[in-house]
């Protein structure tokens, strides 16, 4: 069995902890939407203090990160690196659209699944992970398969390897010859009803918290065995078409880009995890896919975007990471809506290692990628709706934000309330949080820089340190693709 890796809706709750995916991408875990505000803790600084930062080079000093602080001799970060894993990617990716008798939507979905490869939002989201021998782009045409029967009530899925009765369901409608056979570039993509209920793991669509998921299997006949790459998408009560292309585009872009589990087992196209700055990316995002990084943890609809087709017509997608984008300190989400501009604030570092009880501090920078005005910078636990592991402030300002501008230099406190290493990701995780508001409750845009905190005793277990600030990068060996994020 292989790897499955999970779409977000930003209109679920939460995953339960206990499910656990390689590369898993969407639904958050652990993170506090801005309406959980801060930890509820009053600031202590009667803790053991602790403000030896590492490195303290000039932004300037390493590529992508950024200079304009008012400390010069503070650095700060670049965004994270999405980096290829090696393993084989689509290279002109032909979606199948596996419908079911009844669905009320399946005439704009078959039209969502036939043009969305051949669309301008495609050209774009893709261009930057084409393969390197300078292979299509582009995408094939894709291909309707309206079946004429209705679904199962109920199907099974594993990411572990466990029991699927959906895979086979999969093999025997290709099987029949309802859909094309399967090759390096194909897509099947499974259109679900909320009647129908896919436990994933034990866990149900929809109700659990996903609404999506790509994964791999293998498909046998007379030709051989083939790795097949499918997607499932559910059409979860009282969703429109937009919100069901919505999370079919996330899945159709990370099947692409690492759909593959192939010889060396390193996926395609993922955050680099052996960057530990990364780390609480990929945790606060629920995985480190090309998809994930972009959906909007703040539920403020900044990752949808609405593109036309040739005729005419439109549907609605979501927005997707760019590694060129990132490495410019731009808006990384294409496509980028006219005259938006990205704001946000760039710790010194994104992981740290200390004990329960310890107070740090680390410097964060202020920035954008064009002209806005001030906006409101909160430091904010995400680790876990329920318990308090971070208690955090800005500037001497506790359980709440400070105004800052392009350039601003921030003082960012934080202490270490419980031991985090029973935890999903066995890290505490924050967020610096930008809105364009006071209130994070009341916001229209905002942006979150994600960071992490694990223990001395789980980081030696680990093998892993903590890093200098200033964007230096010292790689500490191999981490196992994160489980479920």
């Amino acid at each position: 069995m292989q790897p499955i890796r999970l779409a977000l809706s930003a209109f679920t709750a939460a995953l339960a902890s206990s499910l656990a995916l390689v590369a898993a991408c969407g639904s958050t875990s652990s993170g506090n939407p801005a309406t959980a505000g801060d930890s509820g803790q009053a600031e202590d600084s009667s803790g053991n203090v602790d403000t030896s930062m590492g490195d303290t080079s000039t932004a300037g000093d390493s590529p992508g990160a950024v200079d304009g602080s008012s400390d010069a001799g503070v650095g700060h970060l670049g965004f994270p690196d999405v980096v290829n894993g090696g393993d084989p990617q689509m290279t002109s990716t032909k979606v199948v659209t596996i419908t079911f008798q009844g669905d009320g939507m399946a005439t704009q979905l078959d039209a969502f699944g036939q043009g969305v490869t051949q669309s301008a939002w495609w050209s774009s989201i893709i261009a930057d992970y084409c393969q390197s021998d300078g292979g299509p782009c582009m995408g094939q045409p894709g291909v309707s398969a309206a079946l004429t029967t209705a679904p199962g009530a109920s199907y099974t899925d594993s990411s572990f390897g466990g029991a699927s009765t959906l895979q086979p369901a999969l093999a025997a409608i290709i099987a029949s010859g309802a859909v094309p056979p399967p090759d390096a570039n194909t897509l099947y993509l499974m259109y679900f009803p909320s009647t129908t209920t896919i436990n994933l793991d034990g866990q149900p669509g929809c109700s659990s918290g996903w609404d999506g998921y790509h994964g791999q299997m293998q498909y046998t006949s007379d030709a051989g065995s083939t790795a097949v790459i499918y997607g499932v998408v559910m059409e979860c009560p009282m969703y429109q078409v937009s919100d069901v292309t919505n999370t079919a585009s996330h899945e159709i872009a990370e099947s692409a880009t690492d759909g593959y589990a192939g010889a060396q087992g390193n996926g395609g196209w993922y955050v680099d995890l052996s960057d530990v700055n990364t780390w609480g990316w990929s945790d606060v995002f629920s995985g480190g896919e090309v998809g994930d990084l972009c959906v909007d943890q703040l539920g403020l609809s900044q990752d949808v975007t609405t593109e036309s087709y040739g005729d005419g017509g439109s549907f609605t997608a979501q927005r997707i990471w760019s590694t060129s984008q990132a490495k410019a300190m731009k808006n990384p989400c294409i496509p980028v809506p006219s005259g938006e501009v990205y704001f946000s604030a760039s710790p010194e570092k994104a992981f740290f290692v200390m004990d329960v009880g310890q107070t740090r501090t680390f410097q964060a920078t202020a920035f954008t990628d064009g002209t806005f005005p001030s906006w409101t910078l909160t430091p904010q636990d995400w680790t876990d709706p329920n318990t308090a592991y971070l208690q955090l402030s800005v500037s001497g300002i506790a359980d709440g934000g400070v105004s800052v501008s392009t350039g601003s230099a921030v003082t960012v406190t934080m202490k270490l309330l419980a031991d985090p290493s029973g935890t999903a990701n066995g890290e505490a995780d924050g967020v610096l949080m930008s809105t364009d508001t006071a209130d994070p409750t009341v916001a229209t845009k905002g942006h979150i820089w994600p960071f992490a905190v694990m223990t001395t005793a789980a980081a030696a277990d680990a093998g892993v340190t903590e890093p200098p600030s200033a964007h230096r990068r010292p790689h500490h060996g191999d981490r196992v693709r994160l489980g479920r994020r």
